[in-house]
């Protein structure tokens, strides 16, 4: 359900559908839409996750998603940036739910075995949203297009938010809570006895809907997490990773930027919009592959770090600009493989959580809510949309953030047991190593 729930990507509505001149646009205002977006999201993520072990899932998340469904379909009739700034505001209140949410009903129904490769293909709505958005885009831009008097672009925020409204009265009925308390109409009492037993044989408790019920309760496991090393180590590793990304989020300006010889434009308003496409798909191939082999081999921060090496390396070149238009679309398309190491990370943090089910809650909110509060002014710094598509920064932090991420995930797995069995595999040089020292000492 996810790929038609998200709103718009803002990104992809700026390029050259028309807003930016309807709205009378100028500087950093796509900035400012997203950082108001996460505002919302950051200052709602912890209250919202208090919901969700209150009230169940299958009734919280649809009716803030048909809040956000409408918010999305009102910014079709915006005059002015006011109503896009409200209206982002508040779909980042309610937005705020999803991900955490819906990542701990993942974590309640899969073992450690299995959770990476589920959180990744729930991730995958995260670019399939981008290649449906932009296909969409360029279908209106030459089919809707000024039919009734309006703008492509106020067409799609409008049937966006149709869609999100259908999606999440479904959601009612399909979400599944916990194999504890679920309700979903096509899952069967003896399917939830299976889902039990399957989590006990992992060793992994699950909750149930209502079990924290004060506010008391939350604050004194707060206070315990926050002594909690694991809280501070995958969240480190998830939001540098996080960071890193940003840089693969202004791809529609790069492509609006570029120009032929003689000045015009080198992609047409559908060409920008479905360029963008083989990137999306590499993003979401990437994602499936690489936490399939983590869940496969277990071995969790060698294809963190695999993924982030390429990203590095991608963000390091355009950092220094290639000259030819064919290598900044090689940089361009490798920023987007790295996608599968924030699974992995959220799938290796379930792992080594196990046993009490709001720990795992808590962590995750935690870690989106640094996440999102460091983005809502960061952003603003590193990617400012009117130095566009080569920025001063951006390009260089974002390789230090995965060069970050890389070293936490190294750290953690030592931490927790060294580089032996599941390590990054750098046990057996180590060996190699002293046994080449032994053999050179006895000769």
């Amino acid at each position: 359900m996810s790929p038609v729930r998200f709103p718009p990507t803002i990104g992809l509505l700026l390029t050259p559908t028309g807003m930016k001149e309807d709205l009378n646009l100028h500087g950093n205002e796509l900035n400012y839409f997203d950082a108001i977006f996460r505002i919302g999201y950051a200052i709602s993520i912890i209250p919202s996750s208090l919901l969700l072990s209150t009230y169940r899932p299958s009734v919280l998340l649809p009716s803030l998603e048909l809040v956000w469904g409408f918010m999305t379909g009102l910014m079709a009739v915006a005059s002015s940036p006011t109503l896009i700034y409200i209206a982002r505001f508040i779909i980042g209140v309610c937005e705020a739910s999803s991900y955490p949410g819906t990542i701990t009903i993942l974590m309640n129904w899969y073992t450690p075995a299995e959770l990476s490769t589920r959180v990744s293909l729930f991730s995958t709505s995260y670019p399939a949203a981008s290649i449906f958005v932009g296909s969409l885009q360029a279908a209106l831009w030459g089919g809707l297009n000024g039919t009734s008097g309006m703008a492509g672009w106020r067409w799609l925020f409008f049937l966006n938010g149709i869609m999100t409204v259908f999606v999440a009265v479904a959601g009612y009925a399909i979400i599944p809570d916990s194999p504890n308390d679920s309700r979903a109409w096509w899952l069967s009492a003896r399917g939830r006895e299976i889902s039990q037993r399957r989590m006990q044989r992992a060793g992994k408790s699950v909750g149930s809907s209502g079990e924290v019920q004060s506010l008391g309760d939350w604050l004194r496991l707060t206070v315990r997490l926050a002594c909690e090393w694991k809280l501070w180590a995958f969240g480190a590793a998830y939001a540098l990773w996080s960071f890193s990304q940003n840089a693969n989020a202004w791809y529609p300006l790069y492509l609006k930027s570029l120009t032929l010889p003689d000045g015009s434009r080198r992609f047409s308003v559908e060409q920008v919009n479905l360029v963008p496409i083989p990137a999306y798909l590499l993003s979401g191939t990437a994602m499936v592959l690489f936490s399939a082999l983590s869940d496969r081999k277990q071995h969790r921060a060698r294809y963190i770090a695999v993924q982030l090496v390429v990203h590095m390396g991608a963000c390091i070149a355009l950092a220094r600009w290639p000259e030819t238009f064919v290598r900044q679309m090689v940089a361009m398309n490798l920023l987007f493989v790295s996608s599968a190491a924030g699974p992995v990370v959220l799938a290796w943090l379930a792992e080594e959580v196990k046993k009490v089910p709001e720990e795992r809650t808590v962590m995750v909110a935690a870690m989106l809510t640094v996440v999102y509060a460091v983005d809502c002014w960061a952003n603003l710094l590193l990617w400012p949309a009117k130095e566009a598509p080569r920025y001063r920064y951006g390009y260089a932090f974002a390789a230090v953030f995965a060069a970050g991420s890389i070293c936490v995930a190294g750290w953690i797995r030592w931490r927790l047991g060294g580089w032996r069995g599941r390590g990054m595999g750098w046990g057996r040089v180590a060996r190699g190593v002293r046994r080449g020292l032994a053999r050179r000492r006895a000769s």
